[in-house]
């Protein structure tokens, strides 16, 4: 089951699953520093850092899948 989509905000996925920071990094996007990750859907920035959704997407929840704990 797919956890996060393109319209999840940046700041939700940052605070549920904090390890994912690391993924952002590895695509050389910037956002788990901006203070506008909050107010930003995912979408957005793949656009901005030209970052291919499908590829995220699926990056991004099986990192969460494979065990990345919720914050509480």
């Amino acid at each position: 089951m797919n956890q996060v989509n393109k319209t999840t905000s940046i700041g939700e996925i940052l605070n549920r699953w904090p390890k994912t920071a690391v993924l952002f990094n590895h695509h050389g996007m910037s956002c788990p520093g901006c203070y506008m990750n909050e107010f930003e859907r995912l979408e957005t920035a793949l656009i901005i850092y030209q970052v291919p959704a499908e590829t995220f997407l699926r990056e991004i929840n099986e990192m969460i899948q494979r065990g990345e704990k919720r914050k509480p």
